[in-house]
């Protein structure tokens, strides 16, 4: 909330002052998750086998990564499955997930919120290049605000039927916390501070620029590529990023950060595409659009001087059109009983005067406020 505040001394003379709004650092929520889905290793099968995932040759890496993708599934990775007798079967699997469900209606999947829970059933496809393919069947469950849940996999093959199903923990990366900005006409300078859900340990920090678009400044902005950090002192270096304000959620802005290495605790690239959306509620003119996009208030110049009826005239130019504005009275320094001595709708910003009764004291404080 924007608040001008004016100190006049009402003795011989009313005097004439400027007050100007400064551009004070604000505070949204943003999260910060990783589209790929981390694996541990599964187990079961007919004779206790284990299943690892990896997003680069299971032979050689096993990172765990199952990797979003477009069409025709919804996640992609390669395999590894050990019959719990000794064989050992490369392969790449596609499975899909639940993630046109959004019971909070906020735009984005429950699937991809740990504050969301998730059972639901789906299907998918393997292959083992040049010897069999089949069919999974998929269970997928996770907890309202666990980080952590459980993929079941059942293999059936197109040459031998039932492989049997693997129980498979996976982990859904999300970081949350607060992203501080300083509005700007044409850029916005913002600093973040996150956590890693379920272990607040682990952050990540760093700043950032968002370029507001010539045509669309509201709706549309630029991260510049940089470089944020983890409590490891390890670099998340990220490209330029397009974001978008939702039009079905107006305070909410997200965008796709692709990072150089979305892991470095393991030793190729990976887990390098992620969401991170910006929630700001902060709006001080009222007029919808949040101060994270929209343009910096103007200066406010206020104007007192003595009517011709025992009244004041305040003069106020750089209002905001169509809001109620508060003029609020404080009759004592060092309190903070400020009074609405009165109220009005600004409908011309470039300059309205309003009618004040004067003070039973010889001093007073005065302030337009935008409540």
């Amino acid at each position: 909330m924007n608040s001008i505040i004016s100190k006049i001394f009402l003795m011989a003379v009313i005097t004439f002052v400027v007050s100007h709004i400064a551009f004070a650092a604000e505070t949204a929520q943003s999260r910060l998750y990783c589209t790929s889905l981390r694996f541990s290793r599964g187990t079961g099968g007919p004779f206790d086998g284990t299943l690892d995932l990896s997003s680069y040759d299971p032979q050689t890496t096993i990172n765990g990564e199952l990797v979003e993708v477009d069409t025709p599934y919804t996640y992609e990775s390669n395999f590894a499955m050990d019959d719990g007798l000794g064989d050992i079967t490369y392969g790449t699997l596609f499975l899909n997930a639940p993630l046109t469900l959004d019971a909070n209606h906020n735009g984005f999947p429950d699937f991809t919120e740990s504050a969301q829970p998730v059972s639901a059933n789906s299907t998918g496809h393997f292959s083992i290049p040049g010897v069999d393919s089949g069919s999974i069947s998929v269970s997928w469950n996770r907890g309202a605000g666990s980080k952590d849940g459980t993929c079941t996999m059942g293999f059936t093959s197109s040459i031998f039927g039932s492989l049997g199903s693997y129980s498979c923990p996976f982990q859904l990366i999300e970081y949350t916390g607060p992203l501080t900005y300083t509005p700007g006409t044409n850029a916005v300078s913002a600093n973040l501070s996150l956590s890693l859900t379920g272990d607040a340990n682990q952050t990540i920090q760093g700043s950032g620029s968002f370029v507001k678009s010539s045509s669309n400044p509201s709706n549309s902005l630029t991260l510049q590529p940089g470089t944020w950090m983890d409590a490891g002192a390890n670099n998340f270096t990220f490209t330029s990023a397009s974001f978008l304000r939702r039009t079905s959620w107006p305070t909410n802005y997200y965008g796709f950060i692709t990072f150089a290495d979305g892991d470095p605790t393991t030793t190729d690239a990976d887990y390098q595409v992620w969401v991170l959306s910006i929630n700001d509620t902060n709006d001080a003119n009222k007029n919808g659009i949040p101060d994270f996009s929209d343009a910096p208030a103007a200066s406010m110049q206020l104007k007192l001087a003595n009517g011709t009826n025992n009244n004041l005239l305040l003069t106020i130019k750089g209002g905001v059109s169509g809001k109620l504005h508060q003029i609020q009275r404080l009759v004592q320094i060092g309190t903070t009983n400020w009074q609405v001595a009165s109220s009005v709708t600004i409908t011309n910003p470039i300059s309205q005067t309003v009618s004040l009764s004067f003070p039973t004291n010889k001093e007073a404080f005065y302030r337009v406020y935008l409540p």
